[in-house]
């Protein structure tokens, strides 16, 4: 809402102007009482906003408490939309899992490299499927609900799931062929699993495009989760 009555410096105007300009480029959003606010929407808007806040925080000393809590509210918004949660494939992660049991049981409990490239793989893709809350609210509006893994793993043991195989005799007479529907899910299920060691023994791999896809469009590492960004405080 601009400087409030109060005291106030050179500082506090450059800081307004600052906050002005970067609420300019956020979007608008609608909150639940109906009321209109703006947000983060994309990695652009985080970087812009970051670098804002930094700017602010680095080389201005404001003492106006409108300001500094305008300042302060644009962080806590900057925060939570650009905190990551973990969309990883959960399955995914079992395929590996599966993979290091079967290698460590074969080399008869040995610490091998393809053990250990292994594991900085699976670590990899799991810091790597960390997803920014603004990002995930876009893919969520387009996806299905499931995750691309799921869907293949169930799109193979379903496929023919609504063909029915006839046994035909020479008179004309059909029957269900059972037998060849057994023999058909026994397949998919071997299918499956060889399908499974594949996607595990890829996982670190797997775990770069996510990596490119998630951290793309956006400027924070994993852990660190924004808090570079510092809170003003009003000097006494």
């Amino acid at each position: 809402e601009g400087v409030a009555d109060g005291e106030t410096n050179a500082d506090d105007i450059k800081a307004d102007e600052l906050l002005d300009t970067a609420m300019e480029n956020l979007s608008d959003t609608e909150l639940e009482d109906g009321s209109a606010a703006k947000t983060v929407t994309t990695g652009r808007q985080a970087k812009m906003l970051r670098e804002t806040l930094l700017e602010i925080a680095a080389t201005l000393k404001p003492i106006n408490q409108a300001v500094i809590a305008r300042f302060n509210s644009m962080r806590e918004l900057y925060l939570v939309r650009s905190s990551r949660v973990f969309t990883g494939s959960y399955i995914l992660i079992g395929c590996a899992i599966l993979i290091l049991i079967v290698y460590f049981w074969s080399s008869q409990g040995h610490i091998t490299r393809f053990l250990v490239f292994h594991i900085l793989g699976m670590t990899f893709y799991i810091l790597a499927s960390r997803t920014p809350r603004y990002l995930l609210e876009q893919r969520a509006k387009r996806s299905s609900g499931m995750s691309m893994w799921s869907i293949i793993f169930a799109g193979v043991l379903h496929a023919d799931a609504n063909t029915e195989y006839y046994r035909v005799y020479s008179d004309g007479r059909r029957e269900i062929d059972h037998s060849q529907h057994a023999t058909n899910f026994v397949l998919r299920i071997i299918f499956t699993i060889v399908l499974a060691m594949v996607f595990g023994m890829l996982i670190g791999f797997i775990g770069v495009f996510t990596f490119i896809r998630n951290y793309g469009s956006s400027v924070l590492i994993p852990f660190l989760g924004g808090k570079e960004t510092p809170a003003v405080e009003a000097e006494a």
